[in-house]
Order: C-alpha cells, then structure tokens, then sequence
C-alpha cells in the first residue's frame, strides 16, 4: 500500500498550527518524494533503538542505557494509522552498570529507569499518514501506570515520605494532560523517527521552519529554529541521506540571555557578584557556555519503503549559571523494517 494524497509539509509533520514553513518547489528537477511504500492496510514494523543518557550535575557524570527492540503492529483505519507498540526484547544498564534484561526478575528500579528512557512494554496510539503518533489510545491507563511505576520506585528510598512526594509530583507532571499532549511526552522517540517519511524536499536545499522551544528556567518559551535537508539521493542503491537540526533562534536566544535571565536571577535572589559574574560572561560573548538546547539528527532512508534504514539524534540540554552546572545528552541511535 502506497500512501497517496502525501502533504510533504514540514509543519504538518512537525509543528504546531502557529508555526511557518518555508515552501518546497516540486516543480524543481532536484525535488525527491520519500513516500511512505507499506504492503498491506495491516502489517509490522520492526523497530531497533538505543538510547544512552549522560547526566552531568557539577563534577559528577552519569550514564544509562537501553536497546530494545519493537514490533509496530499497524492497520490503516479511515485516515489515520493505529499502531500497538510492543516490546520484544530489551537490555537496560543503569548508572552503576548493573544489567537488566527481558530474562531478569524485573524490580521498580529496571520499570523506572525504562519508563525515563523511553521503553514501555505496550502503548496504542494513533498516528498520521507518516506514522507520527498523534493520540495514545487509553491515556487514563497508562497515566495510572506510570503514576504506580515512580511510586513502587519511591517506596524503596530511605524516606518514608518520598511516595507520598513522588505521586503529587507524577499527578502535576502527568494529571491534565491530553492524549494528544501524552504523545507528545511519551512518544517523542517515535515522532523522531518518523519525521522523514512522507517528506518532500530539494536536493542540498534546506527547508526550514519556525516552532518555539521551552527555556531551561521556565518563563516564556524560545522562538526556534529547525532546518531539514536532504543531502544524498542515490536512485541505484535505493538510498538518500538527510539531516536535521533543531535550535533557539539566535534573536531568541539573545533577548532570553539579555533580558529574562537577569530578572530571573534577581528575583531569584542571587548575590549581586553572581549577577555581575554573569553580566561579565555576556560581555566577552560567552553567552552560548550558559545555555544550550539542540538537536541533531542524522538519517539514512531505504527509497524504496521510505522507512529509516539508520537513524541518530543527539539533544543537549545544558546549563550553568550561579554556580550550577548541569549537562543532559541524549543520544539516539534507531533503524526500521517491514517485518516479513
């Protein structure tokens, strides 16, 4: 089943209602379609992943780790796909290197730590003609899992009062949000890996499009930046290359530096030699050692399916400032194939 009718828009695929997108000429002789090629109305995607955290607080680095394997069962219903998501196999490291994997007695500390990386056993959603998830099925249940999940982990801790803390904690983090607004939390390695299918592009011309990004201290959000191209198009081997960056504008970037940070900071109540100190770094033009939060991606595509034969996303998500130094990345390494 080839899918037809194919909005090879950016923002469909990516972005808010609010957000713009430059437009694609397909009249152009180096215009390419990576149509989505599936067999049948029904049918499974087998996913690979692996996902490596590094968390930096101050001095001290720590690593986890998770590969996994996945079968997408899909049928096409009306105009959109519904997908169940379910987990064949996976291996978890976590900080101290111990290994958990689908043969280990799994405590609360493995379902934590796979719930944070992003592995849940079983998930339903439903998704857009390019296999984005749009809207999980059955939100309530999951919510109730991941609350009982970070609870059973709390219950284990020293302090008789830290399950009580994790629940309103998980009631904030996950009780108003929409089953649309969980996909985006709980999916975002699946819309990462779907954002090339169904894409249209020009040959080494990037396509970019304006979105917004939260800032690390709260306040306003970012306006960003993401810019796609499609760099490699090689009709024999049946494969074309792309990549993918997301990033604050720089005229964000600076008005958040310049003008909410500072404010930040003094209603905070820093000392006025943090103030100064940071004032100081603006002035030699250090302002990108205080904050950073981009993504990189890297995609090899199989022409013939338009599915992602490699994939590699890097986010970082640093910062420091008033002493405190903080460092998240995240790396993503991912592949696709129609399962036979």
């Amino acid at each position: 089943m080839r899918i037809s009718g194919l909005s090879f828009s950016l923002a469909v695929l990516l972005l808010s209602p609010s957000a713009s997108v430059a437009q694609v000429d397909s009249s152009s002789p180096n215009y390419r379609e990576l149509g989505l090629t599936l067999e049948a109305e029904t049918g499974s995607i087998l996913q690979d992943l692996k996902i490596t955290k590094i968390e930096t607080r101050g001095a001290t680095t720590k690593q986890t780790s998770m590969k996994a394997r996945y079968r997408q069962a899909y049928s096409y219903e009306d105009t959109a796909f519904r997908i169940k998501k379910s987990l064949i196999d996976f291996t978890l490291t976590d900080a101290d290197g111990t290994v958990y994997d689908s043969k280990s007695q799994k405590g609360p500390e493995a379902e934590i730590l796979q719930m944070i990386i992003g592995g849940f056993g079983e998930i339903t959603y439903l998704a857009d003609d390019s296999l984005s998830p749009q809207r999980i099925e059955d939100w309530d249940n999951l919510k109730a899992k991941s609350k009982a999940i970070l609870v059973k982990a709390a219950e284990i801790s020293a302090e008789p009062s830290s399950s009580i803390k994790v629940e309103a904690i998980a009631d904030q983090l996950f009780g108003k949000l929409t089953p649309e607004q969980a996909a985006e939390l709980f999916l975002k390695v699946d819309k990462q890996i779907a954002l090339p299918h169904m894409m249209g592009l020009e040959l080494n011309k990037p396509l970019r499009a304006e979105s917004q990004i939260q800032s690390p201290l709260g306040g306003p959000p970012l306006e960003a930046l993401e810019v796609i191209i499609l760099t490699h198009w090689d009709e024999a081997k049946q494969t074309a290359r792309l990549s993918y960056d997301y990033s604050p504008t720089p005229e964000s970037f600076t008005k958040f530096i310049t003008e909410f940070v500072p404010t930040f900071l003094k209603n905070a109540g820093a000392p006025d030699t943090t103030i100064a100190e940071f004032n100081a770094l603006l002035k030699q033009g250090k302002a990108s050692e205080l904050f950073a939060n981009n993504t990189h991606c890297e995609y090899e595509m199989d022409i013939t399916t338009g599915l992602v034969r490699h994939g590699k996303c890097t986010e970082t998500v640093s910062m420091s400032i008033a002493g405190e130094n903080a460092k998240n990345i995240q790396i993503r390494e991912f592949s696709e194939k129609i399962k036979s």
